[in-house]
């Protein structure tokens, strides 16, 4: 460790050891320069000769411009004593590995699975469309923030290392449990590779095991090329059926029997999801917030039909927000067209990404003579109340309590009694 206190020079201060892996050691570090943490993977040997290293370094020139957040950014690459490192993105947090270890069996709960598949398909589908294939997606490459954030990590790692064949000696077991049949094979790699190794790891979240699991490299290869594993539901009952037949279909050992695309899989996976909250979760959720806005009697639910595209761009928006980047969306339109159906299924999906949805209701709010002000975000407020506990609403209202105290006096008999029990 002492040798490695300080890289290029003194710009990079190595902090602590993080981890080790069978291609190399990262440390956490900050970046002097730059003034910022740092995470460093040093290369466990020197793998590349002087004449391999310009490819090595256009190949992580390429992979450096993905700018995704769902992606660990690559920062800077060098060499320190003939060994080669990459300076990424330090992301506080725990591995997908580090995660499943947290529970029983190693089995992951379904929304934790869900939610982590759609970061996982929104990182891949962003590198596939830049042209850049991962190659080794698997539990340990997969890392998850203290927010919640999913990031894919080592993108086009094995390309950049000239990584050697799949049978050749030296592979390492970890990363034979999650190989596509066409690479075992010899035949190269492409996006449907990628996701045949993360319909591996979705089988082993679910199941917690591998598809095929043993510590024999070339049984595992065997496996991969020939067999097929047991269906995840039939291992364990509380996988949905839609989602157990969506990782069988990305084990296909023929690439053209897989999803086609990343876009295709989240599509599905957000298919799934949505399906899932309807039929597992909002019957025990409490209370529940999906209540339809008042309406005549004579009238009937609105069937969602044709609100593909408006319902995909709000997903996306959701999506966004998952990872923290905030945005404001109007949905308008005429009556009748379904509006309130389209947000209704929106704040589903919202749920599933663990997210609090709030309502604020303003019916026939224009026929109104002297709207009170801000009467929406009242709304909302009580909404709030409905489900906070007082710690939550000594956290977020403490501040500003006695503004919203003026702008709602309705709420005082309810704000003041929270406060009383959270002191």
């Amino acid at each position: 460790m002492s040798s490695l206190e300080h890289l290029q020079n003194g710009r990079y201060a190595v902090l602590k050891k993080l981890g080790e892996g069978g291609k190399g050691v990262v440390y956490k570090a900050r970046d002097t320069v730059l003034n910022r943490v740092v995470a460093i993977k040093m290369l466990k040997s020197a793998f590349l000769s002087e004449e391999a290293y310009p490819r090595f370094l256009r190949e992580a020139q390429v992979v450096a411009k993905l700018n995704h957040p769902n992606v660990v950014s690559i920062y800077d690459i060098g060499k320190e004593n003939e060994k080669q490192f990459f300076v990424l993105e330090f992301v506080d947090g725990m591995s997908l590995r580090e995660l499943m270890g947290t529970y029983p069996e190693g089995k992951c709960d379904i929304q934790t699975v869900l939610r982590t598949s759609m970061d996982v398909c929104s990182a891949l589908q962003y590198a596939h469309s830049q042209g850049v294939l991962h190659r080794d997606v698997k539990p340990e490459n997969i890392l998850m923030t203290e927010e919640g954030i999913v990031k894919l990590m080592d993108f086009g790692l094995a390309k950049m290392l000239g990584e050697p064949s799949i049978t050749q000696e030296g592979i390492i077991v970890g990363t034979v449990a999650y190989v596509a049949p066409e690479i075992a094979l010899g035949k190269g790699a492409d996006a449907r590779s990628d996701l045949y190794s993360f319909g591996a790891v979705l089988y082993e979240m679910v199941t917690g095991r591998p598809p095929f699991p043993g510590e024999d490299p070339v049984k595992i290869i065997f496996s991969h090329i020939h067999d097929y594993p047991v269906s995840p539901s039939r291992l364990s009952p509380k996988v949905p059926q839609t989602l157990a037949e969506c990782v069988m279909k990305l084990l296909e050992k023929e690439p053209s029997k897989r999803y086609q695309s990343s876009a295709d899989l989240l599509k599905s996976m957000r298919e799934i999801a949505e399906g899932y909250l309807r039929e597992v979760l909002v019957p025990s959720l409490k209370p529940v917030i999906l209540v339809p806005s008042p309406r005549p009697p004579a009238a009937r639910e609105v069937q969602l039909i044709d609100r593909v595209e408006e319902m995909g761009l709000l997903r996306e928006a959701v999506d966004r927000a998952a990872r923290g980047e905030g945005s404001l969306v109007f949905l308008y339109g005429e009556a009748g067209i379904g509006k309130t159906r389209l947000a209704r299924e929106l704040g589903a999906y919202a749920r599933l990404r663990g997210m609090q949805v709030l309502y604020g209701r303003c019916p026939a709010l224009f026929r109104m003579d002297g709207v009170p002000p801000y009467v929406l975000w009242s709304e909302v407020i009580k909404d709030y109340l409905q489900v906070c506990t007082p710690e939550q609403l000594y956290k977020v209202m403490a501040i500003i309590q006695a503004k919203f105290l003026s702008l709602f006096p309705r709420l005082n008999r309810s704000l003041a009694q929270f406060h009383r029990q959270y002191r």
